[in-house]
């Protein structure tokens, strides 16, 4: 997978994640919430480890990122990597629903 599907996250960040979550059953809510205003859209991604006590929101400009949501909505699982590190890891997220990102692409 190309890291341009990915959210790309500091590297502390990502850490984080990491150590909270290994080898530990995941209870994960992602919501998205999108802002179009005819001409731009953006896109509000909040992402809930509800068991680790960790959030994260992230606003996408959409309009510049069309071919991160067609994967997110073809294949229903975000993926996470570290920004500036050699590391191959990626932390995947199953999206509970699929159609919602499909919905808005057309």
């Amino acid at each position: 997978m190309e890291l341009m599907f990915c959210l790309l996250l500091e590297n502390v960040q990502f850490e984080n994640i990491i150590s909270k979550s290994y080898g530990k059953p995941n209870l994960i809510d992602t919501n998205l919430n999108i802002y179009d205003d005819g001409h731009h859209v953006f896109v509000n991604l909040n992402i809930n480890f509800l068991n680790a006590d960790l959030e994260f929101d992230f606003l996408l400009f959409a309009n510049e990122s069309i071919d991160f949501f067609r994967f997110l909505a073809t294949a229903g699982m975000l993926g996470i990597a570290p920004h500036e590190s050699k590391s191959s890891n990626i932390f995947f997220v199953q999206l509970p629903k699929k159609i919602k990102p499909k919905k808005h692409l057309s």
